[in-house]
């Protein structure tokens, strides 16, 4: 039976352990915290500022419209992402699923490309730090998708990756 999406724990957890991880994503071994990844992989740095721009663009918006944001808030109101988070050593993205979408293919197909589909690896920003003496951890609600085309068999079809 072809395996379609992977989300047990234990597995995903050697998926990481064997480069899988979210610094794997950007050729990076090592420290997998956010401020490491930051500090080091012009990409992943790229992908923050980016990030934060849009989330200075939308303050910006919904200011204008005179509604608030809070970056901490339990209500039902507009809430926004402390982008600090996204470059502390506290945080990082866990892998929590690995889908494959052999089924891709035809996308793959329209645009002229040579893929059987893809792999998509997905990764939840978590955090964990210790104040007071207590551990405090947690995800939250930003997730990353790093999605790779499958490359086909050497006579071009897509049996062999297919499983």
């Amino acid at each position: 039976q072809p395996v379609t999406i992977v989300d047990d724990p234990a597995v995903l957890a050697a998926l990481d352990a064997k480069g899988f991880g979210f610094a794997g994503s950007f050729a990076m071994d090592g420290d997998d915290d956010l401020k490491s990844l930051y500090q080091e992989a012009p990409a992943y740095h790229a992908i923050v500022e980016t990030v934060a721009a849009d989330v200075a663009a939308l303050r910006a918006e919904m200011k204008a419209g005179g509604r608030t944001l809070y970056e901490v808030t339990d209500g039902n109101v507009g809430r926004i992402i402390d982008i600090r988070w996204l470059k502390t050593n506290a945080a990082r993205f866990r892998l929590v699923g690995v889908v494959n979408r052999l089924d891709r293919r035809d996308f793959a197909q329209l645009g002229k490309e040579s893929s059987c589909g893809e792999v998509r690896f997905i990764y939840r920003l978590a955090y964990a730090f210790r104040k007071n003496g207590k551990q405090l951890a947690s995800r939250l609600p930003f997730n990353f998708s790093a999605i790779y085309r499958v490359a086909p068999d050497p006579d071009g079809g897509c049996a062999g990756v297919a499983g």
